[in-house]
């Protein structure tokens, strides 16, 4: 019973660290997603047979600050706003992010794989847009493999765990033994 309730405790533990990446399949992502993104968190997706992410970086009352990431960009998103991005240096639009809604710890995103034609103006779509030194990509990799190591202690604790208990039941099974010989 114990150790039921151990593997659970820390099934519960484990599950709960990784969930702070989410990983989109391109079925997902060509429909259009909803996901909730907490702050210091996110997601991973392809576009265009590409690995990309994005990741909330600061939360306000209206308005968050994202990177999204293949090339690092700092993108400034207000509530009910819609930004279209061009990943690989097309004349066409790839991907759509867009703002639903702010949470307490996070906040809501639709993302949409999009394929439409680039309007050529003088006003650039994501005037908001500012290419990253990578400082945060390197607080992010730091993020990542700070949950690695919390996903792998907590693995290590568990298996610690597993051979206690299992030593305890044949101590126990041997005590027993050689009291019914006795």
């Amino acid at each position: 019973m114990l150790l039921i309730l151990i593997g659970i405790a820390m099934t519960h533990f484990v599950s709960s660290e990784s969930s702070s990446s989410i990983n989109m399949n391109e079925d997902k992502i060509k429909q259009g997603y909803d996901v909730v993104i907490y702050l210091g968190e996110g997601i991973f997706f392809n576009v265009i047979n590409e690995r990309h992410s994005l990741v909330l970086t600061k939360l306000e009352n209206n308005r968050v600050e994202t990177v999204l990431y293949s090339s690092p960009q700092k993108v400034s998103f207000f509530v009910g706003e819609e930004k279209k991005f061009n990943l690989n240096n097309d004349s066409y639009y790839d991907l759509s992010i867009k703002l639903n809604s702010i949470e307490k710890y996070g906040a809501n995103f639709t993302i949409r794989e999009i394929y439409e034609a680039i309007a050529v103006s003088g006003v650039s779509e994501n005037s908001s847009i500012t290419p990253d030194s990578g400082e945060d990509e390197e607080a992010i990799g730091n993020h990542l493999g700070i949950m690695r190591d919390h996903i792998l202690i907590g693995l290590v604790i568990l298996v610690l765990l597993i051979i206690v208990v299992a030593l305890l039941i044949l101590k126990k099974y041997r005590r027993k033994k050689i009291l019914t010989k006795a």
